[in-house]
């Protein structure tokens, strides 16, 4: 989509853009942390624990 003509405010045009480009960081941090929790549950599940729990991080490092 272009730009609105210069006599036209711009309030509204930004903030779409604005919820544009933030939605898109939204995605990347949900991603993120799904990896992440795939991750943990899978380290947990090799420890034996049956959930992410701070035991199941700590266990490696008593």
């Amino acid at each position: 989509q272009t730009c609105p003509d210069k006599s036209v405010p711009k309030v509204k045009t930004w903030r779409r853009v604005r919820d544009e480009l933030f939605s898109s960081d939204w995605d990347l941090l949900l991603c993120t942390a799904g990896s992440l929790s795939a991750i943990l549950c899978e380290h947990a599940r090799q420890l034996g624990r049956k959930a992410i729990d701070i035991g199941a991080l700590d266990i490696q490092h008593t």
